[in-house]
């Protein structure tokens, strides 16, 4: 189990850097599909068709297909379902939230003269789009409880300041709260050893409970460009700018519910991070009408470089029979970079000539390629977690399949996505694995100047999240079920 709670630690444990670990790279190289109401309606395969704002994100070949000027927006709500099981116990949260998914203008030139006549040979048009699509979203809303019959958070923290003099405790050194759980008294030093330390709640037998909000997302915001050879072959390029914007606010705590702990009532641990940043890539591809009823797509997304920031600080109050000692730690900041996998898409589309279509995204990505660089002096903390997301995720296939129907101007919609667990085959995950599951649907309304789509996708996933750990590598955790309704409208019009 060593593998295991090495990766989820993220939570609770601390160390002077407190985040930039191998969670934090996995969720900002983890992208979904996302951006106008179509695309999320069939499932975000939408790598071989075109003419919709999303393939800026993902194959922008495709808007080599737009045959006039468009500008939409995309509002949309969120339904988060997470449903935990922590020491036995089953706790259910809901969350909502609204965003917006997408937001695009395109602008295209038809490269005909007044009489329709083409001015360049075979090239038909070109398009430029800006805008951003939605790629992944942060928010929820976790609650965890249950009575711990035999550990406590403090052995964690007594582990962690084992080997260090009282005199070389400080934020710096050993970390926020292992540095907080000292000077609340919390853990104090062996009688005749001074570098190693006991917990006041050495048996457990105490209630535990944890409550996580998460806030934010990634918005890609995108420059695009596409052109049109012979109405048969359309390639494009994108240069990507994703936005970062993640909060987490926990709160931990542990209570002698049982009055069996001599001088002790209860415990809470607060901790706040922020990470804010900006990053830059490259999207290249092209999509092939082999016939009237087949198109074939391939693109290619280059690492993405992220300059992220982070923000954080922790509070700590230990209540005891005789006082109540509160302690703060001072604000942190840490900037670093953070470069995210290549990825490979293949798209095939099969067109049932004014009826409908029938589409398959098939996309690679290796998550071991994730990489941190902390700059000098921290280059040695940077290689360990590098070596951490090296030796815990591996490749993923994501598939993406999706149909519409056409009804006069009406569009029925509906899809399926499957996006494969980062980790490698040997890495326990204890039915945490990070499959995600997708179905998806929608509406559409078709007009020759307007339209309104309405898409809904269903995201089904479990995790599993670790709050600590002992020194025998035994830890407390929790299995979690997560479902996210989506429900998004896209309003455009054609100019």
């Amino acid at each position: 189990m060593r593998k295991y709670w090495s990766i989820f630690m993220g939570l609770l444990l601390s160390c002077p850097l407190l985040a930039q670990n191998e969670i934090d790279a996995l969720r900002y190289s983890q992208t979904n599909f996302g951006g106008t109401a179509r695309s999320i309606a069939v499932g975000g395969a939408f790598g071989a068709l075109g003419a919709d704002f999303s393939s800026a994100s993902f194959n922008p070949a495709g808007l080599g297909l737009y045959r006039g000027n468009e500008i939409m927006i995309t509002p949309g709500f969120n339904v988060t379902n997470h449903r935990s099981d922590f020491l036995g116990n089953q706790a259910e949260e809901i969350h909502y939230n609204l965003n917006f998914s997408n937001f695009g203008f395109v602008h295209t030139n038809l490269l005909v003269d007044s009489r329709g006549n083409n001015m360049h040979d075979k090239w038909r048009a070109y398009s430029f789009a800006f805008g951003f699509n939605r790629l992944n979203n942060f928010q929820s809303r976790q609650f965890y409880s249950g009575f711990n019959a035999e550990s406590s958070i403090s052995n964690f923290y007594a582990n962690e300041l084992r080997g260090t003099h009282p005199s070389g405790i400080n934020p710096g050194s050993v970390g926020f709260e292992p540095s907080l759980a000292y000077e609340t008294f919390l853990v104090d030093p062996v009688s005749g050893d001074s570098t190693n330390y006991v917990s006041r709640i050495p048996n457990g037998m105490v209630e535990q409970n944890a409550t996580i909000d998460e806030r934010g997302g990634i918005n890609e915001f995108t420059l695009s460009f596409a052109g049109n050879y012979d109405d048969r072959l359309y390639m494009g390029a994108t240069i990507g700018f994703p936005r970062v914007n993640y909060t987490n606010e926990l709160s931990f705590t542990e209570r002698d519910v049982l009055d069996s702990i001599p001088g002790f009532r209860s415990l809470d641990v607060n901790r706040e991070l922020q990470t804010q940043g900006w990053g830059i890539n490259f999207k290249g591809g092209m999509a092939y009408r082999v016939a009237n009823w087949l198109r074939l797509g391939a693109a290619v997304h280059s690492p993405t470089y992220f300059r992220l920031e982070d923000e954080y600080s922790s509070n700590m109050t230990n209540r005891l029979d005789s006082e109540t000692i509160t302690r703060e730690s001072p604000d942190g900041n840490f900037s670093y970079n953070l470069t995210t996998p290549w990825r490979v898409i293949g798209s095939a589309a099969f067109i049932i000539s004014k009826y409908g279509f029938l589409s398959v995204d098939y996309e690679f990505v290796d998550y071991s390629e994730s990489f941190y660089s902390f700059g000098s002096g921290n280059q040695l903390t940077a290689s360990q977690q590098n070596n951490n997301i090296r030796n815990l995720y591996g490749p993923a296939s994501n598939l993406r399949v999706g149909a519409e129907g056409v009804i006069d101007n009406i569009r029925l919609r509906a899809g399926y996505a499957y996006y494969g667990s980062p980790f490698k085959d040997d890495v326990e995950t204890a039915g945490g694995d990070q499959i995600q599951q997708f179905i998806t649907g929608g509406i559409g309304f078709r007009e020759e100047s307007f339209y309104l789509d309405l898409g809904f996708a269903r995201r089904m996933s479990n995790d599993f999240l670790g709050f600590y750990t002992m020194p025998d590598d035994s830890g407390v955790g929790s299995l979690n079920e997560v479902n996210r309704n989506q429900i998004v409208m896209t309003v455009g019009f054609r100019l």
